[in-house]
């Protein structure tokens, strides 16, 4: 299967983000846009059952001056078991001058014997901004799987104004004996990373010790200053149900910096 995705939003007459244009082939879908005021929300679907060997997914995202845009997917991806090949996903994101993207997918699921590639470029310009989170599970724990995929593999290139302010391979292999000590704090950790481009968050560092405060024994949390501009934060969960609520926390503290409305009040997964 080679899917393909291509989206533009930007700003009509009278200040409001939409859909410019769009293309898709399974298992992209595109739901129909919901527009709460503010922003706009526009919902990724996949009507397909998962993943598997040689599936090769290719997404490209433009926002364009001035639109806000909020992109979420409500169901998790999943990676089935592959005897050969492994499945591949190419995502590239363009953020121009004065526009906002909120990116929130749902977590990605590598069942047992699965092989992930992923390869994220970022190219923001100047004032764009950038709220991002994504989230890998340790298997189906349901089934009792956990950490039996073998290989997820990412990268990712992120610029802002011209200048690489992030570049991140993460590279896992959980039959290697290294792994085990990845295993220490929880046996099926949930793993959320999240970059952070705005550069009124320069100027104002409270923001970081009210995400430093989420962590407790079942959250482990880290916050890391980019070059010249944007953050990452690092999240290890002991659960599900722990990485929900901690990464709900998270976008409450920052959506001061990105929305006028509070995160209880918005249409959001």
């Amino acid at each position: 299967m080679n899917g393909n995705l291509n989206l533009e939003c930007g700003v009509d007459n009278t200040g409001r983000s939409y859909i410019k244009s769009q293309y898709f082939t399974s298992p992209f879908h595109i739901s129909k846009p919901y527009w709460d005021g503010e922003s706009l929300l526009v919902q990724i679907t996949s009507p397909t059952p998962g993943l598997f060997g040689g599936d090769k997914l290719t997404s490209s995202i433009n926002i364009l001056q001035g639109s806000h845009v909020i992109i979420a997917n409500p169901s998790a991806t999943r990676a089935h078991t592959m005897r050969d090949g492994k499945a591949k996903l190419h995502q590239t994101f363009s953020i121009t001058n004065d526009s906002i993207l909120e990116f929130f997918p749902s977590p990605l699921i590598l069942q047992k014997g699965s092989k992930f590639y992923q390869r994220t470029d970022i190219d923001i310009k100047y004032k764009g901004k950038l709220f991002m989170i994504e989230t890998l599970a340790p298997g189906r724990i349901a089934h009792g799987e956990s950490f039996e995929y073998e290989l997820f593999d990412s990268e990712l290139n992120l610029q802002y104004n011209g200048t690489l302010v992030a570049r991140e391979r993460f590279r896992l292999e959980p039959k290697k004996q290294e792994f085990n000590v990845l295993k220490i704090p929880y046996t099926a950790a949930y793993y959320s990373s999240a970059y952070v481009i705005n550069e009124e968050m320069n100027y104002k560092c409270d923001w970081i010790n009210r995400i430093n405060s989420i962590q407790n024994d079942k959250n482990k949390i880290g916050v890391s200053k980019l070059v010249n501009v944007g953050w990452n934060i690092k999240l290890l969960s002991s659960n599900s149900l722990e990485n929900h609520e901690a990464i709900f926390k998270i976008r409450n503290i920052l959506m001061e910096y990105f929305s006028k409305t509070s995160h209880q009040n918005r249409m959001l997964i």
